[in-house]
């Protein structure tokens, strides 16, 4: 029995079944991916929307401390003004 070897037809059918199941496997393997991807970005959207929360808190509290020390330092200038104005008029 003689053997027969492989034509170049032969070659190309078993090259496009093997096209064929390697883009199904890929196929699938890519809607996982894409699939993986949205679930990391929508994780990366809620992560940044905390963050600017926590910005935001960090910004209001920055403003209320601004307010404090600047009613702090009129109060210390009034208390210095005052002071002054006491030891001049015991001088005079």
């Amino acid at each position: 029995m003689a053997e027969k070897g492989l034509t170049r037809r032969d070659l190309q059918e078993v090259f496009v079944g093997f096209e064929k199941r390697q883009d199904e496997k890929l196929k699938g393997l890519e809607n996982r991916v894409v699939d993986q991807f949205h679930i990391v970005a929508e994780g990366l959207n809620d992560q940044s929307k905390l963050l600017a929360e926590g910005h935001a808190g960090v910004v209001d509290r920055l403003k209320t401390i601004d307010e404090r020390l600047e009613r702090m330092e009129k109060e210390g200038e009034r208390q210095h003004l005052e002071t002054r104005s006491l030891i001049r008029f015991s001088f005079a």
